[in-house]
């Protein structure tokens, strides 16, 4: 018997994208999902696109608040809430899905008893660039603790992993983690949980926007680094001079598979 897999979409004025990520939830293989939209005060036709789609599928939810929030970790938290299935799915309001990608995350998390699985993802510009084929001999590498602060190689938009993880450990609302409140969090899981699972095969198809310039990217790293440089331990103790490393070492990995995806 499948378990109930609660997707959370947290949306604001992107209904010109939405549609088409959300149809690659309903061509998903693995049929028992639901899917909840978290509208962050959007003033565009989010409402009454979404809604055309709820009178279709009755495992589709949105619920509006009232204030926009400026970032997406409130409405994630929400939409954690009001989830239903003791799975959560992560997807960006512009993000596409592999129409197996929640079939075999399900498989995978089964098979290895792991609570936590994400997917490498391939970014696109335009939705003619998207074609989606089967994996072969898809495997999966086991990502640590230790991992996940040299690397920090988990799209936010493959992730399943178990509710009561993010319950634990929401995504942080403040000013210091603004556009890099998935580190912390995934950095958190991690240490409580010792490992995660990836699967090697990209089954997202993450959007670039022409926005997103190379300043932007700087300005990335560097809100990396205060968080890395706010990370407590386990023990209590933070990171501090040690962010340096771990943001250097993020910055190589980055480097690395642009390099690698180039050669290809």
């Amino acid at each position: 018997m499948s378990e109930l897999v609660s997707i959370v979409i947290a949306s604001y004025n992107a209904a010109h994208f939405l549609g088409n990520t959300i149809d690659s939830v309903i061509d998903q293989t693995y049929k028992d999902w639901e899917l909840i939209i978290v509208n962050d005060a959007s003033t565009d036709n989010t409402i009454e696109l979404v809604h055309d789609y709820i009178d279709k599928d009755d495992r589709i939810r949105i619920f509006s608040l009232e204030t926009n929030n400026g970032n997406p970790s409130y409405p994630r938290n929400f939409g954690v809430k009001m989830a239903r299935g003791e799975w959560i799915a992560i997807l960006d309001s512009d993000d596409i899905w592999h129409p197996r990608k929640l079939e075999f995350q399900m498989a995978f998390l089964k098979r290895t008893n792991a609570q936590f699985c994400s997917t490498q993802m391939r970014n696109f510009k335009k939705e003619k660039e998207i074609s989606f084929s089967d994996p072969e001999n898809l495997k999966h590498v086991v990502i640590s603790f230790s991992d996940q602060l040299k690397r920090y190689n988990t799209p936010t938009s493959s992730i399943v992993l178990k509710k009561h993880l993010l319950e634990k450990f929401p995504f942080m609302n403040d000013k210091l983690h603004e556009k890099r409140e998935d580190l912390k969090c995934w950095l958190d899981i991690h240490q409580e949980i010792g490992e995660s699972i990836k699967l090697q095969y990209p089954f997202v198809r993450y959007r670039i926007s022409p926005g997103q310039l190379s300043k932007e990217k700087f300005k990335l790293v560097f809100r990396s680094f205060i968080v890395l440089w706010n990370f407590r331990l386990s023990n209590g103790k933070k990171l501090g001079l040690k962010a340096i490393y771990y943001t250097f070492t993020h910055v190589l990995h980055a480097i690395h598979y642009r390099v690698l995806k180039s050669s290809l």
